[in-house]
Formats: C-alpha cells, structure tokens, sequence
C-alpha cells in the first residue's frame, strides 16, 4: 500500500515544465459587477438622451457659448437697415422680408415672418436705439423652435425683438416682433 501511496503522491506532483494545476473553478451565478455597473449607468443616459434629444441637438445647434454668432447676424441686419440696403438685409434675413417701399428710396416699414396680413412695421418701430453689444440675448432650446432672441429698445422707446436662429449653417433673422 505504501507504493500505492507513493505512487498516488507522485500522480498528484506536477512533472517538470508543467503548469501546475489548478483547483477546479467555481460555476458563475450572474453577470461580473463590472457588467452590472456599465449597465446601471448606461441605462439612465440612454433614457436622458432620448428623452431631451431635440432639447440636445437645439443646445449644439445655437452654441449658447458663443453669444456673438446671433449679434452678429442682428448687427448685419441692423447696419444694411441704415443703409438701407435691401440686398444686404435679404442677405441676413429670412425669406419672408417685406420691405416698404420694395425697390428704391428710404425705408419706411418692414416685416419678417409672422402672419401674411399683418401689416410691416414703421422704421422707427424697429431700428434699434440701443447697440447690438448691449441686447439681452435669450436662448430657446425646444426641439421645434431651437432659436435666439435678441432684445433691444427702438427709436420710438418700444423693445424689439430679432428673431435668429441657423438655416443649414447660416445664422439668419427669422422674425421681428414688437413688445408692448
């Protein structure tokens, strides 16, 4: 039986240039915690991000961070208004310009966007008193809007609004709007 013995001992020595052996390992009850924690963290940014996608797109698409792409775009506008230079405002604003009168002689009124019978606004309804550095700039986010407003004072005392907002990467003046 010693021999036996022996010979079971040498069995379970490991020869020379061989692995030594290894328990047998434990069945797994469940995915690793790493799995666990990837999971529980993903999950909350993937339901953010569908959840305020448009809200997403609207914040990357206006660049809050840089405040001087809408004042740019008013100050164009402002700038061609005082020229009067009708070509160079068509150039900034949106395609629903009115300009009275249409072709030549100084401008009396003008309109952008808003209803179709609504009437232009008189000049000094809108051009600004105040300069475009000083304007209040406020951002909407929503998905459907995603534009800028840019506050100021007109020449009659009233706040005017300019209406900004990028058109296939070209900031534009979209509307115009009094504030009583």
């Amino acid at each position: 039986m010693a021999e036996e013995n022996g010979t079971t001992e040498q069995a379970k020595q490991p020869t020379p240039g061989s692995p030594p052996s290894t328990a047998p390992a434990k069945p797994r009850r469940g995915p690793s915690r790493g799995a666990v924690i990837t999971f529980l963290i993903a999950i909350p940014i993937v339901l953010v991000a569908t959840w305020f996608g448009g809200e997403i797109r609207a914040f990357f698409a206006l660049q809050p961070w840089n405040k001087s792409l809408p004042r740019d775009t008013v100050q164009k506008f402002v700038t061609a208004l005082e020229a009067n230079d009708r070509a160079a405002m068509k150039a900034v604003a949106d395609q629903g310009l009115v300009v009275t009168p249409p072709d030549e002689g100084p401008i009396i009124a003008l309109k952008i966007g808003g209803p179709p019978m609504e009437p232009p606004k008189d000049i000094e309804m809108v051009r600004p008193l105040t300069s475009v550095s000083d304007a209040r700039i406020q951002y909407d986010f929503r998905d459907v809007k995603a534009l800028v407003n840019v506050h100021m004072t007109a020449e009659a005392g009233n706040p005017v609004v300019f209406v900004v907002q990028p058109v296939k990467g070209e900031w534009r003046v979209k509307g115009l709007s009094l504030m009583p």
